[in-house]
């Protein structure tokens, strides 16, 4: 699926400002008039995406997830919360995946937007534009989660963007919106696609956690239900969520190797030490009588709890990819929704479908709107850990980081909330200012 040629300077910001122009280099013209070269651009997009792997493990150590034994020190800087602008690779690498995906995605909007508008475009072109956008809203969303106030780079000429300053949070989010609402329209009518293609219902799925995020509850109650009405209800076993193209998968990515996380989290050997280990805290929450205890958690020889939501650690007829967007978190999104609503009834009917899957008994609809608000909370845990980074940005949306934070590592401050700008992008644009807490 790789590029090669002049394509591939797309792949890296650093290549895209440094690379000169051969002779056989493949132009911006002979990519829009290609629509197997622009499909090789869109997909190089999502190959940049790839930065789940490499790092949404370490936010599991970040927060009250995992700990590890591990004495390396990319591991101890999450674990104790310690990142530094200047050291941390982590960090470092995807805040430039994640602006490597976005100059890409500007490169194909770019291209594709035309004063004629969308609909003057083939079907297969629009496609194309909802994907990229897609991808960019994407993009924009973990870097707002991550470091906050973030520059919003919205063409691909880099000479002209390489001293931006930083956009408030509210402004990328808007940015965010506007991109997922023109994604669902050009996605709509693109028909079913492979999972690891987002199409219309990913779209309305992230817009509906955008929305939620932003506390425009009317907004992610609707969203969220338009989703979750267009699939079967939550009934399948929990032990094969995970597999590569499951009907409740709305987003995955592709792994060409067939398996990623896995990777991650087993051990080598079932006596071997797994390097991340699953809190006591998110233990006591998985009780006995809840069926992701096994399905989502396993024990090594000595007794230590690593995540298991992917099983695998080599190639296998049914590969696991890496799943983005999953149709749990719309239930708990639409109950959320609901609850600041005042619809408690909703919310705990969304709720129970959650639980109840799990082997949980549902929850009584004579529960106040306190005991919903903290039952909301535990059942985001139990179903989203190690997914996403949803636990760490959780806390922080709910006003909880710092309390529970406090309890779990008594060197927390409240400044950690946010990354680091990494030095070396500081060191290239003058404009960036650093966050608080880490000058």
């Amino acid at each position: 699926m790789a590029l090669s040629g002049g394509i591939a300077a797309l792949t890296s910001c650093d290549r895209l400002i440094e690379v000169s122009s051969p002779a056989n280099l493949i132009t911006a013209e002979k990519i829009f008039e290609d629509s197997l070269l622009l499909e090789d651009a869109l997909l190089n997009c999502y190959l940049t995406l790839d930065f789940h792997e490499q790092f949404l493990p370490y936010l599991g150590l970040y927060v009250d997830e995992l700990t590890t034994a591990s004495q390396l020190t990319q591991h101890q800087e999450f674990l104790t919360n310690a990142l530094t602008p200047e050291s941390n690779l982590g960090n470092l690498s995807v805040w430039r995946s994640l602006y490597s995906a976005i100059y890409q995605a500007n490169f194909i909007v770019e291209g594709l937007e035309q004063p004629g508008g969308e609909l003057s475009l083939s079907p297969a072109y629009r496609r194309v534009l909802g994907e990229a956008k897609f991808v960019r809203a994407y993009s924009y969303f973990y870097l707002v989660n991550l470091w906050g106030d973030v520059p919003l780079v919205l063409i691909a000429d880099v000479s002209r963007t390489a001293a931006t300053g930083r956009h408030p949070v509210s402004e990328v989010y808007d940015q965010i919106i506007a991109d997922l609402t023109d994604a669902r329209m050009l996605l709509s009518a693109a028909g079913t696609q492979a999972k690891s293609r987002a199409g219309a219902a990913a779209a309305t799925a992230l817009l509906s956690r955008v929305l939620l995020y932003r506390g425009d509850w009317s907004g992610a109650e609707r969203e969220s239900a338009t989703v979750i009405a267009g699939f079967p209800p939550l009934e399948a076993p929990l032990e094969g969520l995970f597999k590569a193209g499951h009907p409740e998968t709305i987003f995955e990515l592709w792994k060409e190797r067939g398996y990623s996380f896995g990777a991650t989290y087993i051990p080598a050997t079932s006596t071997g030490a797994p390097t991340l280990v699953v809190r006591d805290g998110l233990l006591e929450l998985l009780d006995e009588q809840d069926g992701r205890r096994s399905a989502y958690v396993s024990v090594n020889g000595s007794g230590l709890h690593f995540p298991y939501k992917y099983k695998l650690r080599t190639v296998s007829a049914e590969p696991e990819y890496d799943v983005l967007l999953r149709l749990p978190e719309l239930y708990l999104i639409n109950a959320e929704a609901k609850l600041m609503l005042g619809d408690i009834t909703g919310s705990i009917d969304m709720l129970n479908a959650v639980r109840q899957r799990a082997g949980l008994a549902g929850l009584d609809h004579s529960l106040p709107g306190d005991a919903v608000v903290r039952a909301l909370i535990d059942e985001r845990a139990r179903e989203l850990f190690c997914e996403g980074g949803h636990r760490f940005f959780d806390l922080k949306r709910l006003g909880l980081i710092d309390e529970v934070m406090a309890a779990t590592k008594p060197t927390w401050e409240s400044g950690a909330k946010l990354f680091p700008i990494p030095q070396q992008e500081m060191d290239r644009n003058p404009r960036l200012t650093q966050n608080e807490g880490y000058n």
